[in-house]
């Protein structure tokens, strides 16, 4: 008996599950008749987003999978998404493969500016594509 496969698409920062990337691999695997395939949205609503960590991430993933009774799943991680798969995998290693495009490796804020107005303000206003507005990114 062949057991379908399970891909996981995990997006990037300031995106969702809805991007062009996700659309094309939810078609490509519409095709499969060995695929269970899902776009995962680490921030369903603004305020998700607001306060989302790369920690934060991982465990939403993890309630995903165990939620749905996944096994060896297939992550495809953009960006971001990409670093979080490598941190689940590390983790978890109940990972059947990775497929990273452009993944963030080293994400962080660098600019001196950046870092004073989040720590003045507590926050930093990052434009959200999937929102089409800006939100806050608190620290």
């Amino acid at each position: 008996m062949n057991e379908k496969k399970n891909v996981i698409y995990l997006h990037g920062f300031a995106s969702s599950a809805k991007t062009s990337k996700a659309v094309w691999l939810g078609e490509q695997n519409e095709k499969e008749q060995k695929v269970n395939y899902y776009a995962f949205d680490f921030n369903p609503s603004p305020m998700d987003f607001s306060y989302m960590t790369i920690t934060g991430m991982i465990n939403r993933l993890r309630q995903f999978i165990l939620d749905k009774g996944i096994t060896k799943p297939i992550l495809v991680g953009s960006s971001m998404g990409g670093l979080v798969a490598l941190h689940y995998t590390k983790r978890y290693g109940e990972v059947r493969s990775l497929l990273l495009l452009a993944p963030a490796l080293s994400f962080h804020f660098g600019d001196e500016e950046i870092v004073q107005q989040i720590m003045e303000a507590g926050y930093f206003p990052v434009f959200h594509y999937a929102f089409g507005k800006e939100l806050p990114l608190y620290k």
